[in-house]
């Protein structure tokens, strides 16, 4: 018997550091979350392996205006509004998280076209939109931006696969 407690108490050692070490990990994680990287005078240089602070910001920016002009770019279509106002809704949320603003107006304009020409439109868009994401991700230099960049290109791939295709959506 006391070897069954002996195994307990070695397994219960042995979750309580690992545990301890998902904890500071995942505090050194959440610490490193804007995409711009902190500026602060306390965390400036604070270690040498790090990029500059502002070594994504033309990344950042490209991946904004990229944001925008498909934001843009998206059109309505008949019996659609949900499906693209769930999208232009993920794209200002996106846009807000690595701008820090919240506001991205954006315009409707023209007739609604035919569900199916919407539907093969959006697609096309959003799986271009997507891959420049993924481009993006792998030009990344901080590694919280290109996880940020990987988490937005799988929400628009999501978005994607439950978009009805042209053929589903009907005429």
């Amino acid at each position: 018997m006391t070897d069954q407690a002996a195994a307990t108490t070695r397994r219960t050692a042995l979750g309580v550091a690992l545990g301890g070490l998902v904890t500071v990990a995942g505090c050194d994680a959440v610490s490193d979350l804007s995409p711009r990287g902190d500026t602060s005078p306390s965390t400036a240089g604070a270690s040498p392996t790090l990029p500059p602070a502002d070594a994504d910001a033309e990344l950042v920016d490209r991946v904004v205006r990229d944001l925008e002009t498909t934001l843009q770019a998206v059109p309505q279509g008949r019996g659609l509004q949900d499906r693209v106002a769930d999208l232009r809704d993920m794209h200002a949320a996106h846009r807000a998280a690595l701008t820090g603003g919240r506001d991205l107006s954006f315009a409707t304009s023209g007739t609604p076209l035919p569900r199916a020409e919407a539907l093969r439109r959006i697609t096309r868009l959003e799986r271009a939109h997507q891959r420049r994401l993924e481009a993006a991700t792998l030009e990344a230099r901080s590694g919280s931006l290109a996880l940020l960049l990987a988490q937005m290109s799988a929400a628009v791939a999501q978005r994607l696969a439950l978009l009805p295709t042209a053929r589903e959506g009907g005429a």
